[in-house]
């Protein structure tokens, strides 16, 4: 069962790449410090960033001692402003992979995504207890925030509904991902280590790709792992409330 004791305690490195995300960087910080399994260290990248993502990230940077369901946990908070970055998102996760690479395992989130408590301790759960796992995804839906407008209503509804399918779909299939979704994630450092080299590349992420996420994943199954959904762990994004901002998520 996925509440019992695991044998051995893996090591968990957190990069969350943020981009202008001062209005919910604190919820997905503090978010993280709730989990029942804490990650050993958390990088907040910020990256080509014009408002207080930084200085709201900073309140929580330096360590933590936190005692949750499975004991007594400690993890530190590191911020890193790094400017202007050609490469955006995909530098910022490189920059991150850099940091945690002598991890067990990457855990992306995204700058707006809110997990569940137990998401993490699912996650590590089921990858540590099959070591064909290259990388897993939670199940993703749309933060339940009071949405005002009636053009955003009617867009968050819209991408409930398709979150709802792809879910549905990836369940129906055996959990097997195409894609690990960025937004809360837990890749395998070997499973990027051997996508690297098959792919002769110096960083998991690649900037030629418009979808850093879907290449990252069609490389971790070619290179022999699983890309799988977890049933248990749920995290919440947030939603495109205009045209142009649901026009770029598609």
């Amino acid at each position: 069962m996925l509440e019992d004791g695991q044998t051995r305690r893996s090591t968990i490195g957190c990069v969350i790449p943020a981009y202008n995300e001062e209005e919910s960087i604190a919820d997905v910080i503090e978010g993280l410090l709730s989990q029942t399994r804490v990650p050993d260290v958390i990088h907040v990248v910020i990256n080509n960033t014009t408002d207080q993502t930084a200085k709201i990230a900073a309140e929580y940077a330096g360590p933590h001692e936190i005692t949750t369901d499975l004991g007594e946990q400690f993890t530190e908070v590191f911020v890193h402003d790094i400017g202007k970055n050609p490469d955006k998102k995909v530098g910022a996760l490189n920059y991150g992979y850099s940091l945690v690479e002598g991890c067990d395992f990457l855990l992306g989130v995204d700058g707006d995504t809110i997990a569940h408590p137990k998401a993490v301790e699912y996650l590590e759960t089921e990858a540590m207890g099959d070591s064909r796992i290259g990388g897993i995804s939670a199940i993703y839906t749309i933060d339940d925030r009071p949405i005002k407008g009636l053009l955003a209503k009617f867009l968050i509804a819209g991408q409930r509904t398709q979150f709802a399918a792809f879910n549905l779909q990836n369940l129906l299939r055996g959990r097997n991902m195409a894609v690990l979704g960025g937004q809360f994630s837990i890749f395998s450092t070997n499973a990027l280590r051997d996508a690297m080299k098959a792919n002769h590349q110096s960083t998991p992420w690649v900037k030629d790709s418009e979808v850093e996420d879907s290449l990252l994943s069609l490389q971790i199954k070619s290179a022999g792992y699983l890309t799988k959904i977890s049933p248990y762990a749920r995290a919440y994004v947030g939603g495109m409330t205009t045209l142009r901002g649901y026009d770029a998520q598609q």
